[in-house]
């Protein structure tokens, strides 16, 4: 069998390097494509911890008039709240994150930024100037949300366990339940102090 001619293999310095435009779109395109997966996946856990919390408040819901929950059964929601919060706080940090590059590092190249001037710059619906400021306003309802459910959800609980159930502070459920409610409580608060600030950046652009 005869053997063709060998092509040699091409010079990398022949090869077009890919322009700074072509190379932000590709890195728009992945970017953006984390930032969803990651806003299903925040939306799914967030879904499991309303899931969780309705079912062990039903389990432990009494018919008795002196007491309205088993307080055996409500110790878990504060236990559980910390893999819960972290979980999707870590995904809210991350979409920051990857919009913050999208934003300050991709703008300039994609005319997102930097071209104000030019209304006829097309522009993603994120980075809207028509929209920019409910997008920072529903950013800050969403947190407080996020915290109200993750953090004071199982502070009610902590509260009903000590002045309802009389359990003390010195409790081994009252302690872990208490530091796992105030480490979720923390970053509830830092998220919502984040996402403030990012608001009335966008309040303050043209």
């Amino acid at each position: 069998m005869a053997i063709g001619p060998q092509v040699p293999p091409p010079n990398p310095a022949d090869v077009d390097e890919p322009s700074n435009a072509t190379l932000a779109v590709a890195f728009y395109n992945a970017a953006r494509a984390e930032v969803l997966q990651r806003l299903n996946m925040r939306e799914t856990t967030f879904l499991a911890w309303i899931t969780v919390v309705g079912a062990i408040l039903s389990f432990a819901a009494r018919k008795s008039p002196g007491i309205l929950f088993e307080p055996r059964l409500l110790q878990l929601i504060p236990l559980l709240c910390l893999p819960f919060g972290l979980a999707i706080y870590r995904h809210s940090m991350i979409i920051a994150y990857l919009g913050a590059y999208l934003r300050k590092e991709l703008g300039g190249c994609l005319r997102q930024v930097g071209n104000s001037k030019d209304p006829e710059t097309p522009r993603h619906w994120d980075n809207s100037r028509t929209q920019s400021k409910e997008i920072g306003r529903f950013t800050v309802i969403e947190g407080v949300a996020y915290t109200f459910f993750l953090a004071g959800v199982p502070i009610c609980c902590l509260v009903y366990l000590r002045r309802v159930a009389d359990l003390p502070w010195t409790d081994w459920w009252l302690l872990c339940g208490s530091a796992c409610a105030a480490v979720v409580f923390f970053f509830g608060v830092y998220s919502v102090v984040r996402d403030t600030l990012w608001a009335r950046r966008l309040a303050k652009t043209k």
